[in-house]
């Protein structure tokens, strides 16, 4: 046992379960990557810019769409064509459909002509980005007409989906939030008022009427233009994404909502029409853009229009998906997008949530009792649900603040997250779980608070029989602690202190314990409860100093 002590920036890595599903046409992504097991101790608040890319600086767009170079993180599957070229086969793209980003407006009105002329259909525009959405059965006449247009590009239009509920077996032993989720997350009692004069945009299916939605500004634009591309129950998807963030039980209750169908109501839907609703989003002047949909594909002119949104201050929420595999789905893959994870009611990442260097935040992602369908109630589980609750915390700090931008305030929800599962900075959970009353206390030179961040259990870090459980303390207060303990009881054994020393504000510290397997193994599990001591004559929030966490081996699904 001992503690462990990688200093920031290094990040540590953990192991999810094996790869779920994310529908995709024509295929499925599989990956198996191992990657060790990497711990911080006494972390420094985490700033947006220097977390949200830390492969390279956030890229804002400042050139129309076709002069964008993309970062992709897998193999291309795009076509930038500046030659006389046939398009490469690709089975995930939607057939007889391709964007087109104009090198000129000369290019743009010229090809206007020639499709009119040659049975090509322009479906929409998007005049910020200088882009079209082309179909039609001869859509390969654009090659033709490329070959005397070398500034201008095409590449495939990609489905994007309203995520599917994770699979059953990978919610076993999860905790359900029901109605706890803005408590969870710090929220006032009485939320009156957060959100007030915010305008957060939602594009997913089209958000209706709910008695939750009641006292809710709403304004509703239809940019979907397409008959269903198949079946995936939406469980009034984006109507259950709205109630998270401005709903009467939402973070930011008076938040307006701008509603953008870019979806059908089986929740699927395409790059472009997302696209299309983003550069309308920023121009109807919302400040937080929630995108709680997802793809395996990149898209160049998705990532461009995300650009144009930050470069407009605004920002950009996305779920990280909910397939279990250590590569987060776009758009929430593109720098700059606040990409958020999920947590059950026990601050612990399901194996549904899919992690990855660009994770930012975490949210309740398990039983999330929010607007279902014909005016119900329903349980609402995945990555989805917890994208909305970091839009709605931004929003409610933003109405607190009115000095703020909206990425000002996405910063310290970072800087001030709670640590949750392995220690520190981490591809599952990012900075942490977002805590409003933290940020809301921020300047208290009264407000001092030593919590137990995490009981953490990684089946992959064994040894010799053993398994690792990590056991996490953090300073959440506004001043240095001294003297800090902690004291750890497994069932049927003594209980253990381990002195912590002293921590900084929001600083962390860890204790590894090496378990037995065969005990994990059990059908019971094994109990473990932990408790965190600040050495001080008070401790403002004594609620989260203290834990209790059945051990239990995740079930291969």
């Amino acid at each position: 046992m001992g503690k462990l002590q990688l200093e920031p920036p290094d990040r540590k890595r953990s192991i999810l379960g094996p790869l779920g599903g994310w529908p995709v046409i024509g295929g499925f992504l599989v990956l198996a990557v191992l990657l060790s097991l990497q711990q911080c101790s006494n972390k420094e608040p985490v700033g947006l810019k220097e977390h949200l890319s830390p492969q390279q600086p956030v890229a804002f767009a400042s050139a129309p769409y076709p002069t964008l170079s993309p970062k992709r993180d897998t193999k291309p599957t795009t076509s930038d064509v500046s030659a006389a070229v046939a398009a490469p086969a690709d089975p995930d793209a939607l057939v007889d459909q391709v964007i087109i980003g104009f090198g000129s407006d000369a290019d743009r009105d010229e090809f206007l002509r020639f499709a009119a002329a040659n049975g090509l259909s322009v479906v929409s525009q998007i005049a910020q980005l200088n882009a079209a959405l082309v179909t039609g059965k001869n859509v390969g006449l654009v090659w033709t007409w490329l070959r005397s247009h070398p500034k201008s590009t095409v590449a495939n239009n990609y489905p994007v989906y309203a995520p599917p509920a994770p699979k059953t077996q990978r919610m076993a032993g999860m905790a359900a939030f029901g109605k706890t989720g803005p408590a969870f997350l710090g929220a006032p009692l009485d939320r009156r008022g957060l959100g007030a004069g915010v305008k957060v945009a939602v594009l997913d299916t089209r958000v209706e009427t709910h008695p939750m939605l009641n006292d809710t500004a709403i304004t509703r634009t239809d940019l979907f233009q397409f008959a269903p591309i198949g079946k995936v129950a939406s469980n009034e998807h984006g109507t259950a994404v709205a109630a998270i963030i401005a709903g009467r039980d939402g973070m930011a209750p008076d938040a307006a909502i701008l509603s953008y169908n870019v979806m059908s109501a089986e929740g699927l839907g395409d790059s472009f029409s997302v696209s299309r609703g983003i550069i309308q989003a920023v121009v109807d002047g919302a400040q937080v853009i929630n995108l709680s949909v997802g793809g395996h594909n990149y898209s160049k002119l998705l990532e461009t229009a995300i650009n144009y949104a930050i470069e407009h201050g605004v920002a950009v929420v996305a779920s990280t998906g909910n397939d279990g595999t250590m590569q987060v789905a776009y758009p929430a893959q593109y720098p700059g997008v606040i990409a958020v994870a999920g947590v059950d009611a026990n601050g612990q990442v399901p194996s549904f949530s899919n992690s990855g260097s660009q994770v930012a935040l975490a949210a309740p992602a398990v039983g999330v009792t929010t607007a279902g369908a014909d005016g119900q109630m329903q349980s609402f589980s995945g990555t989805s649900a917890a994208a909305p609750f970091v839009s709605g915390a931004i929003a409610a700090v933003l109405s607190e603040n009115p000095g703020l931008s909206a990425r000002q305030a996405a910063d310290l929800l970072l800087t001030y997250a709670n640590d949750t599962g392995a220690p520190g900075l981490d591809d599952d959970s990012g900075a942490g779980v977002i805590d409003l009353e933290r940020i809301r206390r921020r300047n208290d030179p009264t407000f001092t608070d030593v919590a137990l961040a995490g009981i953490w259990l990684n089946p992959e870090y064994s040894k010799d029989g053993t398994v690792a459980v990590v056991m996490t303390v953090q300073n959440q207060g506004n001043q240095p602690l001294a003297f800090t303990r902690m004291e750890v009881t497994v069932e049927g054994h003594s209980p253990r202190v381990y002195q912590t020393g002293s921590l900084r504000p929001g600083a962390v510290w860890s204790e590894t314990l090496w378990l037995p397997i065969s005990a994990i193994q059990q059908p019971e599990g094994l109990r473990l409860y932990a408790q965190a001591f600040s050495g001080h004559a008070g401790d403002s929030r004594p609620a989260n100093d203290r834990g209790t966490l059945r051990l239990l081996l995740p079930k291969k699904p």
